[in-house]
């Protein structure tokens, strides 16, 4: 942790240090009080994106209707990073989905597909677009579908040319697997991921809601107590 407050010492006023600190202390410490105070300390005015960082947290911390409100505050359409193509009605899609309100989830994810089919049409090698699909059509239950959008993603960007980026789409897929009920198959790829240094986190796994369905099988259980 410390190099990053060196970073931050460096750089108080860039978003993005404490940012790295917030999900640092997520995946590390599974400990979303502390990256909450971290959160504080961004100057809301240069961060128009807070709002989003907010939901996500009230989501880890089961806070459904938090989450909602600090989506609909995020000034934006669409959650566009490095790493994320996320329409805001997909985030709000899978919020309902952890709130087992499968019918407003299926509405909100109806108008993410919509949304994403258009924007691939632009940009068809968007890695980042194609992941996103195959979130909206598990949650809709477009299983082969999401299951397809989910692998393009993952060949688009593969470990062995991006070994920062590749490992992320693959724990997307997994995600989708959890989505569509193919336990064995996420479980494979989350053993995998986990193995080396991929950025997928046990803590994580233990406290985001999307991988809920995931955590009954005996399988899962024990690739907690391998990597714990």
């Amino acid at each position: 942790m410390w190099l990053i407050d060196i970073a931050i010492s460096l750089a108080p006023d860039v978003p993005g240090l404490y940012l790295s600190k917030i999900f640092v202390q997520i995946e590390a410490n599974e400990n979303t009080r502390a990256a909450r105070e971290t959160l504080k300390k961004i100057d809301r005015r240069n961060f128009p994106e807070l709002p989003a960082v907010e939901s996500y947290l009230d989501l880890l911390d089961g806070r459904f209707k938090e989450s909602l409100a600090g989506l609909a505050a995020y000034p934006k359409e669409v959650l566009d990073t490095q790493d994320l193509y996320h329409p805001k009605t997909l985030l709000e899609g899978l919020t309902y989905l952890a709130m087992n309100d499968r019918t407003r989830a299926r509405v909100a994810c109806e108008s993410a597909r919509q949304v994403l089919e258009k924007a691939i049409t632009g940009s068809p090698r968007d890695a980042r677009m194609q992941s996103a699909l195959g979130i909206a059509f598990a949650c809709l239950g477009r299983k082969d579908e999401a299951v397809r959008e989910a692998r393009l993603a993952a060949d688009i960007t593969p470990v062995s040319s991006d070994a920062i980026e590749g490992p992320f789409y693959l724990q997307q897929l997994a995600l989708v697997y959890t989505m569509v009920g193919e336990s064995d198959a996420a479980i494979d790829l989350l053993d995998k991921l986990l193995a080396f240094p991929s950025g997928t986190s046990i803590n994580l796994l233990k406290l985001d809601p999307g991988w809920t369905p995931l955590r009954k099988p005996p399988r899962f259980q024990k690739l907690m107590e391998k990597y714990g």
